[in-house]
């Protein structure tokens, strides 16, 4: 119960310092002692921060298309390239927030 509390009293003074010693017990496979409160809130947030993510590069790679559908003499090159990267992105973000919804849903 200590290392417990002293994880939820690390969280607050150093969050960096508190992932790595939360990774170091989920290695060492010592489960009793994490600070799952406070592991959980923080996976919940990146969730929805991938799922923020993945609306903004779509938003993004929607307006690029429209400029490349109509400009299509006037720089198309220098967006296209561009393009293909977001959206790269943007499918792998989706691919992770589809991840853990699935694994949401099932477990």
């Amino acid at each position: 119960m200590t290392v417990t509390t002293n994880l939820k009293q690390l969280y607050e003074i150093d969050d960096h310092l508190w992932l790595l010693e939360n990774i170091e017990l989920l290695k060492q496979q010592k489960f009793k002692e994490l600070d799952l409160e406070n592991l959980i809130e923080e996976l919940e947030s990146l969730a929805r921060k991938d799922k923020a993510t993945v609306k903004s590069l779509f938003v993004i790679s929607t307006i690029k298309q429209a400029r490349c559908l109509f400009y299509r003499d006037f720089d198309f090159i220098l967006w296209f390239t561009p393009l293909k990267s977001v959206i790269r992105i943007m499918f792998f973000m989706a691919s992770r927030v589809l991840y853990i919804f699935l694994e949401k849903k099932r477990g």
